[in-house]
């Protein structure tokens, strides 16, 4: 087998590879400016579903400053389909636990968190999905937030 086949047939395995964890796992991340998330900054997180058989995970990740003073993040969601059927609910990130302590993983000066939002999710239809978030926090600024993300994930 000439060398340059084989290179060839390398490459279109791993471009098929990478496809594939594309499909079973997607993330789509804000970092934020001065570590600062405005109160009308609305993100937006557009997915490609595919596989509209299998179940899936959304979570959120969250990272923020270890001097976060709010103990959680209240938002609303809105996730709108293909064919443009919108699905809405209000979500409450808990950032510390009742006793104060962080409800996620601290790395040096932040706190990290992977927070389920939906467990067990069957998609209608294949095709991009768009997801906004809007936190809710009676404030026009929220100093303390880094970085907000969507993973969506085969379960």
């Amino acid at each position: 087998m000439p060398k340059s086949f084989r290179t060839i047939l390398f490459l279109a395995a791993m471009f098929a590879l990478n496809a594939c964890q594309l499909d079973n796992k997607q993330e789509k991340n804000y970092v934020f400016e001065k570590n600062t998330w405005h109160r009308f900054n609305i993100l937006s997180f557009d997915f490609l579903v595919r596989d509209i058989k299998s179940t899936y995970k959304i979570s959120a990740a969250i990272q923020v400053s270890s001097d976060f003073e709010h103990s959680s993040i209240p938002v609303h969601v809105i996730m709108t389909s293909p064919g443009g059927e919108e699905r809405i609910w209000e979500q409450n990130f808990p950032i510390f636990k009742d006793d104060g302590k962080p409800a996620g993983k601290v790395k040096g000066n932040f706190i990290e968190l992977e927070i389920p939002m939906r467990i067990k999710h069957k998609f209608s239809e294949s095709g991009n999905y768009l997801i906004t978030i809007e936190q809710v926090i009676p404030k026009y600024d929220t100093p303390g937030v880094v970085s907000f993300g969507i993973r969506i994930e085969k379960e």
